[in-house]
């Protein structure tokens, strides 16, 4: 018995349908045109759809009215809520920081704590702050400290780069695989970046959402590949600029300071997308050329 045909495309200009049916046969995915009115769809078997789908969308850019994310804040707070504490806690801790200068206030947030070295030097007093060495505080119960290095920020560049890939990638995720997801994929990303950082360099001197930022790109990013859900999610812009932002942070622009957790962190990102994708059901993994129909 075949299989009912539903439509995946429409448009006016016979010549991309075409296009796109081409395209499908790739994947050996046989599709028919129709035409009604001057307007031609695209059709496939109704099993296959979503995947069919899923391969047009990669290779399309629909047009429409664009999403205004700041159009309306309290509704924007209420679908993302994850994405939105992130925001606000990155900028409300530097803003505490006096805009990255004031060491002393956020001292708490570091991996570990401040110490002063007292000296006298020409009869007057002076005391210099430097880190601690090894995660005394760690072990005495401040368990924080793993986590609140990603709030600390050096400079208005380095933390405005960051909310930008924030708001754009984690908020793709929280509306597709919800807020309880985003906030153990971001747990478990900042957990490892910030215990890499400290394990390749010996400094608690680090800090920022770089690692954040590249292991959401990274998940988004493996995910587009299989799933049906993300994908076009990931625009060669958007790949272009993380990895530029990658570069960045190992060469330490900007006072960036974190470069072997923002390494970790988008590896981290890519190996959670590839291995959760295997774990998805037949009907949300896009069809592979290889599986022939």
């Amino acid at each position: 018995m075949n299989s009912e045909l539903v439509t995946i495309f429409t448009s006016v200009n016979e010549r991309n349908i075409e296009t796109l049916a081409g395209i499908l046969q790739t994947y050996k995915i046989a599709a028919e045109i129709k035409e009604l009115n001057g307007s031609w769809s695209l059709q496939v078997p109704s099993e296959i759809k979503e995947g069919a789908s899923a391969i047009i969308k990669k290779h399309i850019r629909t047009t429409g009215k664009k999403n205004n994310l700041v159009s309306n804040g309290t509704s924007f707070v209420l679908e993302y809520k994850m994405t939105a504490a992130i925001l606000i806690l990155c900028t409300a801790v530097f803003c505490l920081n006096s805009f990255g200068q004031n060491l002393n206030i956020v001292r708490g947030l570091f991996y570990s704590d401040l110490i002063y070295q007292r000296t006298i030097e020409n009869n007057q007093f002076t005391q210099t702050p430097e880190f601690q060495k090894g995660i005394t505080q760690l072990k005495s119960g401040q368990i924080w400290r793993v986590l609140t290095p990603s709030l600390l920020h050096n400079n208005l560049i380095h933390l405005l780069i960051n909310l930008a890939l924030i708001l754009q990638l984690a908020r793709i995720i929280e509306k597709i695989s919800s807020s309880t997801y985003l906030l153990i994929l971001c747990l478990a990303s900042t957990i490892l970046s910030n215990i890499t950082e400290y394990h390749f360099t010996g400094t608690p001197h680090f800090g920022g959402m770089n690692p954040l930022s590249l292991a959401l790109f990274g998940f988004i990013w493996m995910r587009s590949i299989y799933d049906t859900c993300y994908a076009s999610k990931v625009n060669p812009g958007l790949i272009i600029f993380s990895l530029i932002w990658l570069a960045a942070s190992f060469l330490n622009l900007f006072q960036i300071n974190n470069k072997y957790g923002t390494i970790a962190g988008l590896i981290f990102g890519l190996t959670w997308g590839f291995l959760s994708s295997r774990l998805l059901p037949k009907e949300r993994l896009i069809p592979r050329q290889e599986k022939l129909y």
